[in-house]
């Protein structure tokens, strides 16, 4: 039994085993800078994230845990905090809609046709996004 063991150690021992063998000097130096730019790209990546463009007549909303944090009116590339927000984009472009007509009595009774159209801009972001539900609907009614 004694005998069995000593040929299993002699038979796990191996020659320049990489557990034995230092790095070099070269080895060494690309291992560290191996590390230190995966490092250094791990933390910069996310960071690369939070870039975000505004076109003219356009506003960005930016919301973190349900609270508006920052409105963006200025067209251009800009940059904001990637992590917990959210980003939502509203037009401010000069609209219009065309209500449909109606048929309306006049003085003597006969049927007046009735339409209108509206054109609108929208002046105030916040309030358009988050104090009307839909505001095609609010506008159009």
């Amino acid at each position: 039994m004694a005998m069995l063991e000593n040929i299993q150690d002699e038979g796990m021992k191996l020659e320049n085993s990489p557990a034995e063998t230092p790095l070099s000097g070269c080895e060494n130096c690309l291992f560290v800078f191996l590390n230190i730019l995966c490092v250094t790209l791990g933390a910069l990546i996310p960071l690369c994230c939070g870039f975000y463009s505004v076109e003219p007549l356009e506003a960005v909303i930016i919301t973190a845990f349900g609270k508006v944090v920052h409105v963006e009116k200025e067209p251009g590339l800009h940059w904001y905090w990637p992590f917990f927000n959210y980003k939502s984009n509203l037009s401010l472009k000069v609209q219009t809609i065309n209500v449909a007509g109606s048929s309306v009595p006049d003085a003597r009774g006969s049927p007046l046709n009735c339409s209108a159209i509206v054109t609108y801009s929208i002046v105030k972001p916040i309030e358009a996004r988050y104090h009307v539900q839909d505001l095609f609907s609010f506008v159009r009614n």
